[in-house]
This record gives structure tokens, C-alpha cells and sequence, in this order.
């Protein structure tokens, strides 16, 4: 044994996974200065370790709140489209589709089928792929001269590129990713940790309450999923909202300022990253030593993980090559859906990276069973308000709590009965990522 489109249903399937919360206080987040990424100052050493993401994390935070205006105005021009004429929003690169599409949480008519298949007049919110820049910054400059509106989140060096390409759109969004993508420079010249794919989606996430903050300031409540975990959401979500394809609620919103809630998306989120820093590094460090003790002795080190964008987290651009990503998608059934030829085996290392659940059980194939039958080690990161989960963790295992709340989202918009924009995916990609630094710290250190 080797070593190492979307229906209804599946929408459904992905609500199962959040339930509905209510508004919070909101704080202000604890964040590090704008200057140590901009002036050099910053350490692009791997010695850094998890600790160097959460400083990375917290910057793009800052960053992206200081180019609020931007993030607004491209909202409020896109709202007043949506509003007042036919328009759709499609959304697509990067293999994002699924992040804030059809999910709790998000906009109900943001269609997840990828950007082929918009039609004129539509909204297009583009990510350009590292892999394929060039093609995506292309094309989404030929949609913008057909007169589709097209916004394109990207980290300064791809923007960077589409100018010097003579490339026009409607909006840009900059995520503030890392200045060369990963995180850390190695020997070879090479950059590792990704952080290109989790600011997209931060960056995403904030525009979205934008947006809706924008609908609500022109008198319309965009239709928000509900999960179905909440009683009466399966009726809400599959009736004549979805079937009849309306945009909006039929009563007339609060007005919130301009910013707000994009505000709020990224504090609330700047809290949830509080609590990994303040609780939960132990932990990761405790992962990063297991996968390094697996790879020291010969075995292998595995992620196992599935979700709305975390289904092919790895490879990618920036990835360090430390972890094998076994799965090929959703489990299903009595299938853990392995990659053909793989299994874990004793004194192998599996990172899990969850949602608020452990991959046990018939229905997610099993595989944490698997593992333990194996001898496989096992870490877990899973959010920790679903107690009877976490209490099933077994001694030697490790626990990485992924600190959002019940309902996954954690914007508020004044009036409204649910929370939107969920965090849950940004922080499971983080997660895998501060694993993946820390084992690269233990790896280099002297």
C-alpha cells in the first residue's frame, strides 16, 4: 500500500454544518502594527514558526480594514446594480466556489457553479489562481469589456501584474496576502505557508457584508441560508426563497453604516485568532511535534480534511511538501474517500481538520477509526461548543480548538434574525497552515 456541479442537496448538506447564533458584543481585536510587513521589518524566517502566521493574520486583518473605503464603495456599486437591474452574482477561481456560496451563512442567489456559467449583466467576483494568473486576470478582463461588472480579489503582486498587463475592472480588492505568497523563505529561494488562499477568503468574506450592508442602505435584504440545523431552516432555505429564486425579504431593512459590518466581520474574526494565540499554540505545537517524530522515523504525514474549500487544500502554491492531503473529497457512507492506494498506517501521523465534528462513525466513513486501528497518530482541530466531540478524543491524541461559535457566522446585521459570513473556513485553512509552519520551525531548528 502506497505511502503517503452542486445541487440543492449538497447545499443542504453543507447548512447541516452551522446553526443559527445571535448578536454579540462586539471588541475591538488585539493586532499587530501595519509597519512590520510594509517596512521589511517582519521575520521571513521559518524559526518564526506559528507564531509569525498569527502575526501575518493579524496584519492582513489591519490591512484589510484600512482599505475598508475601497472594500465599500466596490460593495455599494455592486448593490446598486443588483438592486436596480436583473443582475447575478457569480463567483469563481482558485477553487473558492464552494467558500461562500450555497452555504450558511451566505448569500442565497451568489451562484457556487463557477464563473462559465454567468450571463451578461452579472456580477462577477474573480480569484485569480497563482497557477493559471495570467489566463484568470485575461478573462476577467474580457468579461469587464462585455460589460459584466467584475471585481477581482488578489494579493498586490497579481494586481500589480494585471496593470502591467493593461488589464481594466470595475474593483479591485487587495487581500494582503504575504508580499511573495508564502509565508517563509527557505534555502532554495522558495516560499512556503500559504497565505494566499486564506486571505481571499477573508477579503471575500468582508465584502459580503459590505454588500449586504450596502442592499440594506438601498431599502433590500438580501436572503441569507439558514442553517437547517435550526428549527423551521430546511423550510425556509428549500421553499420559495430558493425555488422562486428571490433576492430579497419583502420588508424593509435597518440602514447600517457604511463599514460596519465589514468592520465587524473582521474583528469578530481578529477575536477568534485571540483565542488560538492565547489558548491553542501549545496544541499546534504539540501536532507539529508528532508530524515531525512520523517523519523523522520513515512513516508518513497526512492531512485529512473536507468542507467548503477545504476539500484539495493541498498541493498548491506555497505548500511546504511536509503534508499529503489522503482524501479526495466529502466522506460519504462507509467510504472515507481515500486516495486510491493510500491508508494511514502505524506510526504514521494524520492531521484532522474539521468543522465540529470528528471524522468517526459510518457517516464519515470511519476514518478516525481507521487510524487509531492502524496505530496511526492523530491530531484534531474542530471548533469545541459540541462537547460530546471533543469529550471523544482519546488520551495521545491532540486537540486543536478552532474557537467560532455555534451557527458559524459572526456578523450581525442590525435587525436581521441570523447571523452571516462565516469564519470557519479561513480558520481551518490557518489551522492546517500554523501546523505546517510550526512543523517546518521544529524541522529547522538547531
Amino acid at each position: 500500500m502506497k505511502r503517503s456541479r452542486l445541487t440543492p442537496i449538497v447545499a443542504i448538506l453543507f447548512l447541516v454544518l452551522a446553526g443559527m447564533v445571535r448578536a454579540a458584543d462586539i471588541r475591538p481585536f488585539e493586532a499587530q502594527p501595519l509597519h512590520s510587513f510594509e517596512t521589511g521589518a517582519y521575520n521571513t524566517s521559518p524559526t518564526q514558526g506559528a507564531a509569525g502566521y498569527i502575526q501575518w493574520f493579524n496584519t492582513c486583518l489591519n490591512g484589510l480594514e484600512g482599505d475598508m473605503p475601497n472594500i465599500s464603495a466596490s460593495a455599494q456599486a455592486a448593490a446598486n446594480r443588483y438592486v436596480n437591474t436583473g443582475s447575478l452574482i457569480y463567483v469563481g477561481g482558485d477553487g473558492l466556489e464552494g467558500e461562500i456560496s450555497w452555504r450558511a451563512g451566505g448569500l442565497m442567489l451568489m451562484n457556487p457553479f463557477g464563473l462559465s456559467s454567468a450571463m451578461s449583466n452579472s456580477i462577477l467576483l474573480v480569484f485569480p489562481s497563482v497557477n493559471t494568473l495570467d489566463t484568470d486576470l485575461g478573462y476577467a478582463n474580457t468579461q469587464h469589456n462585455l460589460g459584466n461588472m467584475v471585481i477581482v480579489f488578489a494579493s498586490k503582486a497579481a494586481l500589480q501584474r494585471a496593470t502591467a498587463l493593461n488589464y481594466h475592472y470595475d474593483a479591485t480588492i487587495e487581500t494582503h496576502a504575504a508580499p511573495n505568497g508564502g509565508l517563509y523563505r527557505m534555502p532554495d529561494g522558495s516560499w512556503v505557508v500559504n497565505t494566499d488562499t486564506p486571505s481571499k477568503i477573508i477579503a471575500v468574506w468582508t465584502w459580503t457584508a459590505e454588500f449586504v450592508g450596502a442592499c440594506m442602505r438601498l431599502g433590500k435584504m438580501p436572503i441569507c441560508w439558514e442553517s437547517v440545523a435550526v428549527p423551521g431552516g430546511y423550510d425556509r432555505d428549500l421553499g420559495p426563497y430558493c425555488s422562486q429564486s428571490i433576492k430579497f425579504h419583502d420588508w424593509v431593512p435597518q440602514q447600517p453604516a457604511t463599514g460596519q459590518l465589514g468592520t465587524q466581520y473582521l474583528r469578530e474574526l481578529g477575536k477568534i485568532m485571540g483565542g488560538i494565540a492565547a489558548c491553542d499554540l501549545e496544541k499546534i505545537h504539540q501536532a507539529a511535534a508528532m508530524a515531525v517524530s512520523a517523519k523523522r522515523s520513515g512513516h508518513a504525514v497526512y492531512l485529512y480534511a473536507f468542507g467548503h474549500s477545504e476539500s484539495a487544500i493541498v498541493p498548491c502554491p506555497y505548500d511546504t511538501g511536509l503534508f499529503f492531503q489522503i482524501n479526495t473529497g466529502w466522506a460519504t457512507t462507509d467510504n472515507p474517500a481515500l486516495k486510491s492506494g493510500y491508508a494511514p498506517q502505524q506510526g504514521d501521523f494524520v492531521l484532522c481538520v474539521s468543522y465540529d465534528f470528528l471524522y468517526r462513525g459510518a457517516n464519515n466513513g470511519s476514518f478516525v477509526e481507521m487510524c487509531r486501528t492502524a496505530g496511526a497518530g492523530l491530531a484534531h482541530g474542530l471548533t469545541s461548543y459540541n462537547q460530546s466531540e471533543v469529550n471523544a478524543i482519546l488520551p495521545g491524541e491532540v486537540f486543536i480548538d478552532e474557537h467560532w461559535a455555534l451557527g458559524d457566522a459572526i456578523v450581525y446585521p442590525p435587525g436581521y434574525d441570523i447571523k452571516i459570513c462565516a469564519p470557519s473556513g479561513v480558520i481551518e485553512h490557518s489551522l492546517f497552515w500554523m501546523v505546517n509552519a510550526e512543523t517546518l520551525r521544529l524541522f529547522t531548528a538547531k
